[in-house]
């Protein structure tokens, strides 16, 4: 097998001129570059990156490595299916040349997790870009979204190896509702590679009276080394406010009140947001509800 053709993809970031200072940017029908004190219009990958993707994948049988250098998100169109392996890169520092190689050739297992959403194309998020309406938008994140499916979700992420969940011990049926909830994994390496592995906890509230995200992460913990075949015990703590529903207070938006809602639960324990990773779930229910501040 020939040896991998490495691509580098991205926006312009801290530049003094955005249509010249990243080269594949100068040649845009939409303003998808980015710099200090400049928004974008689109989230596309700009100029014709794209194009040159799906070029290079014609022109070779090599793996197509496409290395990602931007600071917020990006639909990459066609490229995610062409491109062989993804390696987003964000805003590297001095030694972002030798962090990439040490992942390139295998010496360190990749396992960062996407800290947001990465839209499929800018038509897909529920406001035009650079406007934002509190009165009608819950927001454009992981927590509100229902349009297309992204091409990666917040808490999205890879490495060399795979693992595999299980309940370490039962977590409990019901709970009051000023109540934590301790949730106990094991995490088995069942790959051919020393990895960490970002353990999350999201959790769902589908019989809220109250709004509420259909989502959320609740717990995370990054377990490290994990050995080849190796099991690693992790406890996570879901705290009550971490699921507490927003109940405005009629007398002033600037007193906080959350409510610990009665009802079910959805703990989904992995390496992802549920059904996107291996993971483990559960439902607790809450027995009654509760003002948080009364807890």
């Amino acid at each position: 097998q020939p040896p991998p053709v490495l691509v580098v993809l991205g926006d312009s970031f801290a530049a003094t001129n955005v249509t010249t200072a990243w080269p594949l940017c100068t040649e845009s029908t939409t303003d998808g570059c980015e710099s200090e004190a400049h928004d974008r219009t689109a989230i596309e990958l700009p100029g014709k990156q794209v194009e040159l993707v799906s070029k290079l994948a014609a022109a070779t049988d090599a793996p197509l490595v496409c290395v990602l250098v931007h600071g917020g998100a990006v639909a990459l169109g066609e490229a995610w299916t062409e491109c062989d392996a993804v390696v987003d890169l964000w805003v590297p520092g001095q030694t972002g040349g030798a962090a990439l190689a040490d992942v390139l050739f295998g010496d360190v297992s990749p396992a960062g997790r996407a800290p947001y959403t990465f839209y499929s194309r800018t038509a897909d998020l529920s406001a035009p870009m650079g406007e934002f309406d509190e009165s009608t938008h819950n927001g454009t994140t992981y927590r509100y979204y229902v349009g297309p499916e992204p091409t990666i979700a917040f808490g999205d992420g890879l490495s060399y190896t795979s693992f595999a969940y299980a309940w370490a011990s039962s977590p409990p049926a019901t709970i009051a509702p000023c109540d934590a909830v301790s949730l106990v994994v094991n995490v088995t390496n069942t790959g051919a590679a020393t990895s960490d592995e970002v353990v999350q906890v999201y959790a769902e509230v589908p019989d809220a009276a109250l709004p509420a995200p259909n989502v959320r992460l609740v717990a995370f913990e990054r377990i490290r080394d994990v050995a080849p075949g190796a099991t690693t015990t992790v406890t996570l703590t879901v705290s009550p406010e971490s699921h507490a529903s927003v109940d405005p207070d009629p007398a002033s938006v600037y007193n906080e009140r959350l409510v610990v809602e009665t009802g079910r639960l959805v703990l989904s324990v992995g390496g992802g947001q549920p059904g996107r990773a291996p993971g483990v779930a559960a439902t607790v229910n809450v027995t009654s509800a509760r003002l948080l501040g009364e807890c």
